[in-house]
């Protein structure tokens, strides 16, 4: 019994040859001591019979439930994968709906009134406010892209439309950041934006990274309207510098 608990996990064929050794010594002893006539060759046989057949029951029942319980890792391993992709799935679509919801909101009035005819391209307050959509919807791109630096990637991206009207934005890191989710980076990202948007011929952006705190700043030479206060959550900080021409 000590053979089959050490083989138990073996090829069969191990254990076979296994109790096959211990039989013949079996027998051998027996003829050994002059024992084996025919009622001791019967005995031998009955008993050698009897345990072989529970040793290799239990070693069918052992194999039987490890493959049973193979089965069911396999089984709960695929309904775990399966939820994940749900779960996953259900992320993505929930983010998908928001983002288009923030889309929604912005800028389809804003195409209505520039399709109707009530709101007027040659006036600075639209293309201002054409400036600042078209800088959220590049950040709203942007969340979802995987990259090492998140945050500057999206000040990267609010920082485009001023790029593309021949500003010169400096953007600059000082620090380390920290690990941020989307909302405390688009809280951030909120007023450069909007002070990017109103930029005129040249722009500086800085982000100060600590441990435990992130702040970025921004100074444009165009007036622009005042940032309004970000979204994002309550512990989130924006600090925002504007510097006018006619105060240098």
């Amino acid at each position: 019994w000590f053979g089959v608990l050490v083989l138990l996990r073996r090829p069969p064929r191990e254990l076979g040859t296994f109790l096959a050794i211990n039989a013949a010594v079996a027998v051998g002893v027996l003829a050994d001591a002059g024992a084996l006539d025919r009622i001791g060759l019967a005995r031998a046989a009955t008993t050698i019979y009897g345990t072989a057949a529970l040793q290799l029951t239990l070693l069918r029942a052992a194999r039987a439930l490890a493959a049973t319980a193979q089965r069911a890792a396999a089984v709960a391993e695929a309904e775990s994968a399966v939820r994940r992709r749900r779960q996953v799935a259900e992320r993505l679509h929930a983010d998908r709906r928001q983002r288009y919801r923030t889309v929604r909101d912005a800028v389809a009035p804003l195409l209505a009134g520039l399709a109707d005819g009530t709101l007027d391209p040659a006036d600075r307050e639209v293309r201002h406010r054409c400036a600042v959509e078209a800088g959220r919807l590049r950040r709203l791109f942007a969340e979802t892209d995987d990259v090492a630096d998140p945050l500057l990637h999206e000040l990267r991206a609010c920082s485009y439309i001023a790029d593309q009207r021949g500003v010169v934005v400096d953007l600059q890191l000082t620090g380390r950041l920290p690990a941020l989710d989307r909302d405390v980076r688009r809280a951030l990202t909120e007023a450069p934006l909007l002070a990017l948007a109103g930029a005129e011929r040249r722009a500086r952006v800085t982000v100060l990274g600590r441990s435990d705190e992130v702040a970025v700043s921004v100074l444009v030479d165009g007036p622009g309207p005042a940032p309004a206060d970000p979204p994002g959550t309550a512990s989130s900080t924006v600090m925002v510098s504007v510097l006018d021409e006619d105060d240098r």
